[in-house]
């Protein structure tokens, strides 16, 4: 298992992808799976660039990205306006996330929340993953 934000404990694993993936100073590719063990969403992004994410099967929504959880960042206070995204003509798709992290410090231990920049992707019909989110977090 790759190295997540705690809010999402238990909820990726490795995909398909994740040996031949990673990019420079980011995590191997993860993929959510909600604890229904289904890897279909239905995804919103909000103003804010919170995203959630809605199981397929046990309708349980999932906090994927709010930079209120991240201490490194900054998020803008009040409401958020969310509205979903697709892919394709499907409600539902597989989600497919990258966490960047900044080089570890000497004598800091290392914090799983203090990420510099998170990737969303989703899988349309064809099976090609497409970037929806791109967000820098510091």
């Amino acid at each position: 298992m790759q190295t997540c934000p705690n809010n999402l404990e238990g909820l990726v694993r490795d995909s398909e992808f994740a040996s031949n993936w990673s990019t420079a100073g980011s995590e191997p590719l993860l993929q959510l799976v909600c604890h229904c063990d289904c890897c279909e969403f239905s995804v919103e992004l909000s103003d804010k660039n919170s995203v959630r994410a809605t199981c397929a099967t046990c309708e349980r929504t999932h906090t994927v990205y709010d930079l209120s959880l991240y201490p490194a960042a900054s998020k803008v206070p009040g409401p958020e306006v969310f509205r979903e995204i697709r892919v394709s003509d499907a409600r539902t798709s597989q989600v497919f996330l990258e966490f960047e992290y900044s080089a570890p410090e000497p004598d800091v231990p290392p914090n799983r929340d203090d990420i510099t920049w998170f990737v969303l992707y989703m899988r349309d019909r064809s099976g090609n993953l497409v970037e929806v989110v791109n967000d820098e977090t510091a």
